[in-house]
């Protein structure tokens, strides 16, 4: 510091330094000489007053390289924070004194490790006259974590990625042992979802803690009437966190059937008669005009004897307390071809959703290749009874062409006149099915040589060719008659007997 003098005589002059040190307390004198030779001295004494200021500009605490916000102005200089517990954290604290003059004292670190529990930090600032002032951090780790259920499960009725809701009351504890400390949670599950467990939640268990269920949730009930308990104690059992879940398991909002769709074995299915029914559904599928019905599709192939579908039929397992609706008649009359859809809707418990399942039923046109009757027309050409003419000779058991077994034999034999010499399809009686075709493997007609050695031969073949009748007609044509010559009287010779 430097120290003015303005001197009354312009002839005088200062004789000591006016430079003064004010960071002790200070004596200082200054003489003056006059211009006509005497001189005056002048004694001061300098007390420098020192900034009291020991506050702190800023305070920044961070966890794992988060900001946590601290109030430095908080009463008592006492801040409290509070992290959920991890197996380890790393803490930074840096403090800045408010005045320039001012510093940190202690509790400037990084890199600090937390325990389970409180946490206490010191920082101490002080001001340029010495005062100092100190502010205390308190982090408290939990026992426990917040819990977080298994977002990757089916059952959860809220959003998916955070189904489950914190109604902790904060400080509640038990009111028997207040060691206990209780975190209340909340969770809507669907009515598929029976059971409740650990499982289904997930949660940092602390090092060396211990987890018991105290009550649990299975069978789950209808409605909020569950809870699911279990507490979590620190390894020096000094401290309990207890977890009650209460969930709320909706009434059953399903309609679709329980599995699949099935159908009875039987003799009238085409396909695989152990998984006859095809699923042709499209899961988004519902009605145009209401869509909270949701519409499933089947198909199934029946043979052409089949006449009738009926709810008999199917197999299936309806979700509990759901209730079959009938949509189309039962029986429903079958005709040829696909125009066949049996339909019944499932009704769910809580009448929200309906289930509408649709059956195709692709009745087979008429494959059966087999004639019922072969007949021929009535003649004079017949040797045997007219009313009956052609004779049923088929071997016992069925016969088959050896290279073919699709091929299945039927022969027949007829006795003709010697005066018939041509049989062909004319002389059948046969009732044409649309749906088959009929070849002629031999000349139609064919000629008739005298005796047995004549085969007429058609196949009757059905639409899809997985079947054919082969018919062998061994036709037994008369020998010709010969009558015996009378015997002559006379023997008329160039006319004259």
């Amino acid at each position: 510091m430097d120290l003015g003098i303005i001197l009354n005589d312009s002839g005088a002059n200062v004789m000591t330094s006016g430079l003064v040190n004010l960071s002790v307390l200070s004596n200082k004198s200054v003489v003056v000489n006059a211009a006509d030779g005497t001189s005056k001295t002048y004694n001061f004494i300098l007390d420098v007053i020192k900034q009291d200021d020991a506050s702190v500009k800023s305070l920044s605490v961070k966890v794992d390289g988060v900001e946590k916000n601290i109030n430095v102005n908080a009463p008592l200089n006492n801040t409290v924070i509070e992290l959920d517990y991890a197996s380890s954290y790393s803490v930074d604290i840096l403090a800045i004194a408010n005045d320039n003059q001012g510093s940190i004292v202690s509790g400037n670190s990084s890199n600090n490790t937390l325990k389970i529990g409180d946490n206490s930090f010191t920082v101490i600032s002080q001001a340029q006259n010495g005062v100092q002032k100190t502010y205390t951090i308190n982090i408290k780790v939990k026992v426990g974590s917040k819990l977080e259920v298994d977002v990757d499960g089916k059952d959860w009725l809220v959003d998916p990625s955070d189904p489950i809701e914190d109604h902790t009351n904060p400080g509640e504890k038990d009111s028997v042992d207040s060691s206990i400390d209780i975190f209340r949670s909340h969770i809507n599950v669907k009515y598929q979802k029976e059971s409740f467990g650990l499982s289904d939640l997930t949660y940092n268990k602390p090092a060396g803690s211990i987890v018991t269920v105290i009550k649990t949730a299975t069978p789950l009930k209808v409605g909020l009437d569950n809870e699911f308990i279990f507490e979590v104690k620190t390894a020096d059992s000094k401290s309990t966190a207890r977890y009650i879940v209460s969930i709320n398991r909706a009434e059953n909002d399903e309609s679709k059937l329980v599995g699949n769709l099935g159908i009875n074995n039987g003799s009238a299915w085409l396909s695989d008669i152990n998984n006859p029914i095809s699923d042709n559904s499209n899961n988004n599928e519902t009605d145009v005009n209401d869509a909270s019905i949701k519409i499933f599709r089947h198909s199934v192939d029946v043979k052409y004897d089949k006449t009738t579908f009926t709810k008999s039929d199917l197999t299936y397992v309806l979700p509990a307390n759901a209730d079959y609706v009938a949509v189309s008649n039962d029986p429903l009359s079958l005709s040829v071809g696909l125009k066949n859809e049996f339909v019944f809707e499932v009704l769910s418990q809580d009448k929200k959703s309906t289930s509408r399942y649709i059956v195709s039923v692709n009745r087979q046109e008429d494959q059966n290749t087999k004639l019922e009757n072969l007949d021929i027309k009535d003649g004079q050409d017949w040797l045997k009874d007219p009313s009956k003419p052609i004779a049923d000779i088929s071997k016992p058991g069925g016969e088959k062409v050896k290279n073919d077994p699709t091929i299945d034999i039927y022969r027949y034999e007829v006795y003709v006149k010697n005066s018939k010499i041509m049989f062909g399809m004319n002389d059948l009686n046969i009732v044409e099915n649309p749906n088959m075709n009929i070849n002629v493997l031999t000349s139609d007609p064919l000629s008739l040589s005298v005796g047995a050695n004549n085969s007429f031969i058609f196949e009757q073949v059905n639409s899809d060719k997985s079947s054919t009748s082969r018919y062998i007609i061994t036709i037994h044509r008369e020998e010709p008659f010969v009558a015996d010559m009378p015997l002559l009287d006379r023997i008329l010779i160039n006319g004259v007997f």
